[in-house]
């Protein structure tokens, strides 16, 4: 989660999640309170409209706006649009570790939704050099990566623009799985 609610902290007003899918991640941030609208964007139509009958479910639909993406997330963003803070669980898979997956990945989720290009990071790099520019001040990015793409996602953070503070958390299994930064 972003921001915790607990303790009296507020939830964040616009939140970006791109390549939101099945939209788990911004559902979670609705309904636990953290985000008080979540805009989603994705290339694949079929996961967008996965992701509106998820929020009808659930009854969080006024409160998700889905977008559809043609090449770059940024072309789903309108001029001057910002955000308090996005988050993605972009394709960081290399092209050629694709058929080394487990099978249940390699043919449940679809190839767009791994394929990060021939060393993982060919969406992640779309996302780094432009997020600062859609971020409220004080706004942050939190990516989900490949467990040995840590270092070198954040060094892609550090070179696109002035963000104060760029770190490298750990998941529960004690991998290097998320890169934070915040300007």
């Amino acid at each position: 989660v972003v921001r915790p609610v607990s303790g009296g902290s507020p939830p964040l007003e616009r939140v970006l999640d791109i390549g939101t899918g099945s939209g788990a991640i911004a559902l979670s941030l609705l309904q636990e309170g953290a985000a008080n609208l979540v805009v989603g964007v994705d290339l694949s139509a079929p996961a967008l409209d996965q992701a509106r009958e998820n929020a009808t479910r659930l009854g969080l639909a006024d409160r998700l706006e889905l977008r559809p993406v043609r090449s770059s997330p940024w072309d789903a963003i309108e001029a001057g649009e910002r955000f308090d803070a996005i988050v993605s669980n972009p394709p960081y898979v290399a092209d050629g570790e694709i058929p080394a997956l487990q099978v249940e990945v390699r043919h449940h989720d679809p190839r767009e939704a791994l394929a990060g290009g021939p060393d993982g990071l060919e969406v992640i790099r779309q996302i780094t050099a432009e997020a600062s520019d859609y971020l409220e001040p004080g706004g942050a990015i939190f990516l989900e990566v490949g467990a040995s793409q840590g270092e070198a996602v954040a060094r892609l953070l550090e070179a696109a623009s002035a963000w104060h503070h760029v770190s490298v958390e750990r998941d529960l299994s004690g991998r290097e799985r998320f890169v934070t930064g915040r300007l």
